[in-house]
């Protein structure tokens, strides 16, 4: 990877170093509301004489974090969507396994979970402001664990939110139409809500007719489920100011997991009670729902295909992948 230069600097207004202050602003400029934002946040961490490393592929972020870190800075603001803040956390967590950096995820991106289940719902350079106004005494913090999927070859795999079985499917069909495009409605923010409703009319009302793989899941202490699936999500976002929050009020820990079974009793009519989180008793493993907190390990057999946190990652399907709640990262809230 070349070094990063003075070039991918911006310059603060007066001239700063790294060193001197305890932040620092790392933006993806390709990340959907930064590509007309960019200039805002840019401005507002100039007039605080913070420096501004810009970044795109997970090599320039390793090389950028590397630069705030060396330099002293104990808050990095994230200014992109959900993949930059992976590949952020990725790279912090390869430095130390406990970090003591705290992280300000801004919403740049087209869904923007994390910073969404963090209380950042849109204006990135608005919440940054308020953050900058406020002594250190006064910051507040919350941590979450991240999502670590473990591969058969030792990989391990690190995100916020992973989705498999056919609504991967689904994703990676949204992935194939947005390539290339940076005009119109697939380059826009309200895509991927609409193709989530489009997917659920569909399965609903049965116009698209998908693969479901066969699944052997083991959720700990929670229950376990084998048989072909339709939905699967892995998450450790708490959702609650979501309207998606499509897990259930049971078990313990931090690492959380919803499995649909493609005969599961009358999911149809569910559908709807299950995206909210509003599961009733008798929605358990027996009919075809797996759905709650893992307290350890979660193991799946049979996943070929996963997306985190809009990564596509492909498994063989003959062996074993864990998910388990990960390092504990610590983030600024507004």
């Amino acid at each position: 990877m070349p070094a990063l230069t003075a070039d991918a600097l911006t310059p603060a207004v007066p001239p700063v170093s790294v060193a001197t202050t305890p932040w620092a602003v790392l933006l993806n400029p390709r990340s959907l509301a930064m590509r007309r934002g960019w200039r805002a946040v840019e401005a507002l961490a100039n007039r605080h004489g913070i420096p501004m490393l810009r970044a795109e592929t997970p090599d320039d972020i390793d090389g950028a974090l590397d630069a705030a870190l060396a330099g002293g800075a104990a808050r990095v603001a994230v200014a992109g969507g959900d993949g930059t803040l992976q590949a952020v956390v990725t790279a912090l967590l390869a430095r130390d396994p406990a970090p003591t950096t705290s992280l300000l995820a801004l919403p740049g991106g087209r869904t923007n979970f994390v910073a969404r289940d963090l209380g950042f719902h849109r204006d990135a350079d608005a919440a940054l402001s308020r953050l900058l106004d406020r002594r250190c005494d006064q910051l507040r913090t919350q941590t979450r664990h991240v999502v670590e999927i473990v591969a058969d070859d030792g990989r391990v795999h690190r995100g916020f939110f992973a989705a498999g079985a056919i609504v991967d499917d689904v994703i990676r069909d949204l992935h194939r139409q947005r390539r290339g495009r940076t005009a119109g409605w697939h380059a826009s923010a309200v895509s991927t809500p609409f193709c989530v409703l489009q997917w659920a009319a569909a399965a609903v009302f049965g116009t698209r007719r998908q693969a479901a793989p066969r699944l052997a899941i083991d959720a700990d202490a929670l229950g376990r489920l084998e048989a072909a699936c339709r939905l699967l999500l892995v998450s450790t976002l708490e959702h609650r100011d979501h309207w998606l929050n499509p897990y259930a009020a049971r078990g313990t820990g931090a690492l959380r997991v919803t499995a649909v079974t493609v005969d599961a009793r009358g999911w149809r009519r569910r559908l709807p009670r299950l995206l909210r989180g509003r599961y009733r008793d008798d929605m358990d493993e027996a009919v075809g729902y797996l759905s709650g907190r893992v307290p350890g390990e979660l193991r799946i057999r049979g996943l070929a295909r996963l997306t985190l946190d809009g990564e596509e990652l492909d498994f063989d399907p003959d062996t074993t992948l864990v998910a388990r709640a990960g390092p504990a990262v610590r983030f600024l809230l507004p």
